[in-house]
């Protein structure tokens, strides 16, 4: 499974069409789409769409519950885009012409067969070209709702509306609200209209609190019965402890009977039947705790001296030191001077050098743990012994007064 984290875009042009550059996948092979791959032991991973088991043909298809068990409706808007590895879903709703279904519909369990009352959603966003002419106050949004299969047409039938208003072309800010049981909350922002946004939402439905990492690390308490949102991780709700999220929803009634209910169990992307979007989605995640990424492992540096000095026939003795604890050292490159070796466990050079010149080494430093250190240079000059006088004897015939631990001739 590939991880989410970073990803880059085409040129506007491309974006109109409805394409998007590839996802760069970095050295812990992180790649858009499940935000993480990476998920704790004890955390439960519901959904994880990233449209990258699709091959993307021309003219684009639909998304199908063969490649997507989970999805309850496919909405006749809904097309999947991009190249090899950034296949992303296209909502195209050009005109006020209904689309049959309305929602790209997934649940939060096979068959709807377990309740989600508290966890952790997130995806990612753009908005291509908006359609022309605009319609106004278009919303595009992800509702959650019930541990059904009824639709989810009305504001009145989500948990959690996340709505996003296309601003009039040109569009260079996108309007950004969240909503419950079709109530307007207070917190409401923009969000760029040419660039990629991230939404994270945790949610709790349960009489006490939930405990949760907001994007910055720093530990906090969902209040029950509320949600919190991040926008490209910042803070788009009132208070990082949550907003106040409905007990229960109804559906319209439109295709079947109304059904109230108090029980979470899907996610939809939609649009009302009297408005016009196209946005492209990615990185569909649930599951009942943010995943975490694993922890990030630095290999040793080596911190010791780059230069070192020795004498013709006296002992020579140099220590290579790291930044953590290491297992063993290694001569990386380049002949140690005549007369010297490296204890690979102690990472000592000694010996007794027998020839004057500069030898010019690199060395590294390997951990059981965490790696093998980038290779650091060392330039070990031998000359010939001087023989300084540091005592005070006027004689000068004080041995232990010279370097050379004699007194010359």
């Amino acid at each position: 499974m590939k991880t989410a984290y970073t990803s880059r875009f085409n040129s506007s042009a491309a974006r109109m069409a409805g394409g998007f550059s590839r996802k760069l996948v970095t050295s812990l092979g992180v790649a858009l789409v499940a935000l993480a791959s990476a998920v704790p032991a004890n955390a439960a991973e519901w959904l994880n769409e990233t449209f990258e088991q699709y091959t993307v043909a021309a003219p684009p298809t639909a998304p199908t519950v063969t490649l997507s068990p989970f999805l309850q409706q496919i909405s006749s808007g809904a097309t999947v885009v991009g190249t090899v590895g950034n296949e992303m879903c296209r909502y195209n709703k050009p005109t006020v012409t209904a689309l049959s279904p309305a929602g790209l519909q997934y649940s939060l369990s096979a068959a709807n067969a377990t309740p989600r009352p508290k966890g952790y959603i997130s995806f990612k966003i753009l908005q291509n070209t908006p359609p022309s002419p605009a319609i106004p106050s278009s919303d595009f949004s992800l509702r959650l709702g019930s541990n059904d299969s009824t639709t989810m047409g009305s504001a009145n039938s989500a948990f959690i509306d996340v709505r996003f208003t296309p601003s009039v072309s040109p569009a260079t800010t996108c309007a950004f609200s969240v909503r419950s049981g079709g109530t307007a909350q207070s917190v409401i922002t923009t969000v760029s209209a040419t660039a990629q946004s991230t939404i994270k939402i945790w949610y709790n439905s349960d009489v006490v609190g939930m405990p949760y990492t907001d994007p910055a690390g720093a530990s906090q308490t969902l209040s029950a019965a509320s949600y919190v949102c991040y926008v490209n991780n910042v803070l788009a709700s009132a208070s990082a402890s949550g907003t106040t999220m409905v007990g229960s929803v109804t559906t319209s009634g439109s295709a079947s009977p109304a059904v109230t209910s108090t029980v979470i169990g899907k996610l939809a992307f939609q649009c009302a039947s009297s408005k016009a979007v196209d946005f492209s989605v990615d990185d569909i995640y649930a599951a009942d705790s943010a995943p975490v990424a694993p922890p990030v492992v630095t290999p040793p540096a080596i911190t010791s001296a780059t230069t070192k000095t020795g004498y013709q026939t006296f002992a020579f003795s140099y220590q290579i030191t790291a930044d953590q604890a290491v297992t063993s050292y290694a001569l990386a490159s380049g002949t140690l001077p005549a007369g010297l070796t490296l204890d690979t466990a102690t990472g000592i050079i000694s010996g007794t050098p027998t020839t004057i010149g500069v030898s010019n080494v690199t060395l590294t430093a390997t951990s059981s743990t965490t790696g093998t250190s980038a290779a650091a240079p060392l330039a070990i000059t031998v000359i010939v012994p001087l023989n300084t006088f540091s005592g005070s004897n006027v004689s000068l015939n004080t041995s232990a007064s010279w370097s050379l631990g004699a007194a010359p001739n």
